[in-house]
């Protein structure tokens, strides 16, 4: 895997967005992957940045390819348990007066993303998404 650690700012997205560019050139992926990883990643990232600001240490962002798989691997260190794939899938079809805030970001992420999963180690919030490469 290929990884890298950020400052745990929004400052660090444009850092963010270099690192998955050049990724993305050495594993030949096209334009359409760019975007797809560009957008789960500063997602997820920003949601650690706004919901678990305290910590003060970097962030991790690993990008591999095995055959047709992604895999994106995010870690936030030194944090609270937080488990963002707990909460009940967001209702699209209601109404937005019946909606509560929250939410539609991971359900976005999740409909790009073949799994989403999270884990809790050692006071470190670990994301992990996979993605199947298309033919």
């Amino acid at each position: 895997m290929t990884e890298k650690k950020f400052k745990k700012d929004f400052s660090s997205l444009e850092s963010i967005d270099a690192f998955i560019r050049s990724f993305a050139a050495d594993h030949s992926l096209d334009d359409e992957m760019v975007f797809t990883l560009n957008f789960v990643i500063e997602e997820i990232f920003t949601n650690m940045v706004k919901y678990q600001p305290g910590s003060g240490k970097d962030m991790s962002v690993g990008l591999s390819r095995e055959d047709d798989l992604l895999r994106i691997r995010l870690v936030d260190y030194g944090v609270e348990y937080f488990d963002p794939t707990s909460k009940p899938p967001v209702d699209v079809n209601k109404p937005l007066e019946e909606r509560r805030p929250g939410g539609l970001g991971v359900h976005l992420v999740k409909m790009y993303v073949d799994d989403f999963r999270y884990e809790f180690t050692d006071d470190n919030s670990i994301i992990t998404l996979t993605k199947k490469l298309k033919d």
